[in-house]
Formats: C-alpha cells, sequence, structure tokens
C-alpha cells in the first residue's frame, strides 16, 4: 500500500526536479556573475569618485545643490580693542627683522586682500615658491596655505611672522620694539597680562583678520530674496556653474576653502604644464603620502575678479583662462564659448563690500 503512494509521489518529484537540476548550473553562474558585476561597479565607482576629487577631499559637507552657495555670515564678536590693535600691527613695518614688511604689503585692501603678484615677495627681495592667498573671508577657511599645511589661523599667522621667508621676527625683537612706543605699551598691558608678546601679537593679527569680511555681494543678495541684485546673465551663469559641476568642489560660505582636491583629475596638468617644482607637489609636502600628490586647498572664489593671477603658482593671469582651465583638468569638458561670459557674470558678481576698517 506505502509503496503504491509513494510511487506517484516520487515520480511527480522528479519531474519537478529534472528542470530545476538542468536549470540550476546557469541560475549559479548568472548568480555569480551578478555579483562579481556588483562589486565592479562599485569599485568603479569609488574610481570616479576619486577623479571627481571626492576621495581625496576633506571636512566636506555638501549643501543641497540648490544652495550651494551660502551668504556670508556676520564676522564673529569680538573685543574691539583688541581688533584696533590687530589693524595696526597689520599695518606696521616694524613687525619685520629689517623694518621693510608689513602684512599689508602682501595683503592689500584695494587687490582683493593679495598683492596681484604672481607670488608672495620676501624682505630680501626675492619671491617665494607660492601665489599669495586673499585674507578676506580667512574666518571661513578649514586649513591655511595652498598645501593645508596650518589648521589654525593662529598657527598660520605665527609661521608668517617667525619664518625666514616672512617677516622672521622674534619676541626679544617685538618687545624691543613695541614696548617703547607709548601707545602699543598702552594697548598691550591693558589686553595682556605680560605686556607686549608673540602670542600678544598673534591674538591681535588674528582678531583682526576675522573681522575682515566681504559681504553684500550681488549673489548674496539675489539669494537673500533680492531678485533684481543678480543680473540675467549672472544667473544664467550660476545655473551653469551648478549644471557643469563646479559646485562639488566650490561650495559653502566662500565657494571653497573648505576641502581639498587633487589639481588634475580629467588629465595631468602637470605633466602638461612641465617643469614640476617642490611648490607643485602640494599636500604631499606636509602628509608625505603619495595619494597627496598635486592636491591642494580649493581655493575660495569670493572676490575672485579680484584676486588675479590665479592657482598656486600664480601662472594665469585672465579669469576666462582659469575658468577653462579648471573646466579641462577637474571637469573633463570646456565650456562652450556662449556659456563663457555669463558664468564669467556670475563668478564677478561675487565681489563683495570691504569693510572700512580694512581700507
Amino acid at each position: 500500500m506505502n509503496s503504491c503512494v509513494c510511487q506517484p509521489v516520487q515520480t511527480l518529484y522528479g519531474v519537478i526536479m529534472s528542470p530545476i537540476r538542468q536549470l540550476f548550473i546557469p541560475i549559479l553562474v548568472a548568480a555569480l556573475f551578478l555579483g562579481v558585476l556588483q562589486v565592479h561597479l562599485f569599485v568603479y565607482e569609488r574610481e570616479l569618485e576619486s577623479r571627481d576629487g571626492t576621495v581625496v577631499a576633506e571636512k566636506q559637507d555638501l549643501p543641497p545643490v540648490d544652495r550651494f552657495c551660502v551668504p556670508i555670515p556676520d564676522p564673529p564678536s569680538q573685543n574691539p580693542a583688541l581688533v584696533k590693535l590687530g589693524s595696526r600691527l597689520f599695518h606696521d613695518s616694524r613687525l619685520s627683522t629689517n623694518n621693510t614688511m608689513s602684512c599689508s604689503r602682501c595683503h592689500r585692501p584695494d587687490k582683493g586682500g593679495t598683492d596681484q603678484l604672481p607670488l608672495s615677495p620676501t624682505m630680501s627681495g626675492g619671491f617665494r615658491s607660492r601665489n599669495t592667498p586673499t585674507v578676506f573671508n580667512v574666518h571661513f577657511v578649514h586649513a591655511y596655505g595652498w598645501d593645508g599645511v596650518h589648521e589654525s589661523l593662529e598657527e598660520q599667522v605665527r609661521a608668517v611672522l617667525t619664518s625666514p621667508l616672512g617677516l622672521g621676527t622674534t619676541t626679544d625683537l617685538l618687545r624691543e620694539r613695541l614696548a617703547s612706543d607709548r601707545d602699543y605699551a598702552a594697548a598691550f598691558t591693558e589686553l595682556f597680562p605680560g605686556g607686549v608678546s608673540l602670542n600678544g601679537v598673534v591674538h591681535s593679527l588674528c582678531a583682526y583678520l576675522r573681522s575682515l569680511t566681504t559681504p553684500d555681494c550681488a549673489v548674496d543678495r539675489f539669494l537673500a530674496g533680492e531678485g533684481d541684485a543678480l543680473s540675467a546673465e549672472a544667473r544664467a551663469g550660476m545655473d551653469i556653474f551648478r549644471e557643469f559641476g563646479c559646485s562639488s568642489c566650490h561650495q559653502g560660505v566662500k565657494l571653497g576653502d573648505n576641502l581639498f582636491s587633487r589639481f588634475g583629475v580629467f588629465g595631468d596638468y602637470f605633466e602638461d604644464l612641465g617643469n614640476v617644482t617642490r611648490a607643485d607637489l602640494g599636500r604631499y609636502n606636509v602628509t608625505g603620502d603619495p595619494e597627496d600628490m598635486f592636491v591642494f586647498r580649493v581655493p575660495g572664489l569670493r572676490n575672485v575678479a579680484l584676486t588675479h593671477p590665479y592657482f598656486h603658482d600664480g601662472s594665469v593671469t585672465d579669469l576666462g583662462r582659469a575658468v577653462n582651465v579648471m573646466a579641462t583638468y577637474q571637469l573633463g569638458r570646456m565650456f562652450p564659448e556662449k556659456d563663457l561670459a555669463p558664468l564669467l557674470a556670475f563668478l564677478r558678481a561675487l565681489t563683495g563690500t570691504v569693510q572700512e576698517n580694512a581700507r
């Protein structure tokens, strides 16, 4: 009786399983293929990320695409007396060893907070290996120097004051020169228990620098709701800037200055440039990591129409030319001629108002 029941069951089982057995190997192969394909796609996506700079970028926090440009906030609240002291020190050549160079020699308010020279000058009459970055809106920078060598503004200012390539000063020299000035002596005594010191000079200068914001550019006013603040051409340029992918690196309060990226994502800029120097190695000079070769801090674009010449070596004087270099090596494309004028109009609309205390 049992054998009679089992026979049709076994027959039915065989009928069902036979095609499954025949399809098992192809299904298994297909599953393995899909798994491998998924892994390759993941790796490819990571490679693409590396090419557009997001893997080597640090401290990224991209805003929504329609808010890639954040209106500049008010400067931080500070002691007005400290800012005033910092302003005087900023313009005083006695901070340099040979009494010839002040901070304002390289960071001029009428030149976008730069000197508009290809390379920074030195006290001896020579030049450093890098272009002078702007001091405007420096409070919103995430790391200082083209290669992010200093993590704080205080570190950067101290290095410039004491470096032989900067002002080359010392605590003893500052005390000797500034303490003999009655106004300086009184100001330092009021603000710092120990009177004149290198630390006091650093903190005063940083307070002044943090006050140097440039608000009220046309783009900020437009984003704040002033519809006619931005011309139709500049509005079209803002759309092009976003749609072409420029805002993937140039975003935030300064439209940059908040991440690192490799210079030459879609081409070898430095091979094409030739004569590569140590200054071209970028963040590699700081970390020693080969992955950081040719990686630089992405410069902010506020007041970019005033901060020429462009790039870490000041090698490009024309803003339109700089835009096309970026398009070629960072985006892997060229801007059509019809798009370049609107894009430049947008970039020029990022020029803000220089504060009274910076003039």
